[in-house]
């Protein structure tokens, strides 16, 4: 799937918005080729959108680890999951409760 892309099938209701620079998105995706049964498991993404050195934009991951932590993208912003060491570490908001890493 590609953002903006019709996909066959489906039909698009309502305009689509650019993505802005410096914002986080997430999507959540759900299995459901079985008759009258959705699958439970829900997978969902995150990213954020960098402009790069060539002026093109950059749709970044966040990377969820089996431990809790999250290894956060250049343009991340806090989500509520300790950072990994692979990646930055963003600041939390004021207010945010303590957050407890054990899976």
């Amino acid at each position: 799937m590609v953002f903006g892309k019709p996909i066959d099938g489906y039909q698009q209701i309502g305009e689509i918005t650019p993505l802005e620079e410096g914002k986080t998105y997430s999507f959540g995706l759900r299995r459901g080729d079985r008759l009258n049964d959705w699958v439970s498991r829900l997978y969902v993404g995150m990213f954020c959108v960098q402009r790069s050195t060539d002026g093109r934009l950059a749709y970044l991951p966040y990377v969820r680890h089996p431990d809790g932590t999250v290894t956060y993208p250049p343009c991340g912003r806090y989500i509520g999951s300790p950072a990994a060491p692979d990646g930055i570490n963003p600041p939390r908001p004021p207010g945010s409760l303590p957050i407890d890493a054990r899976p």
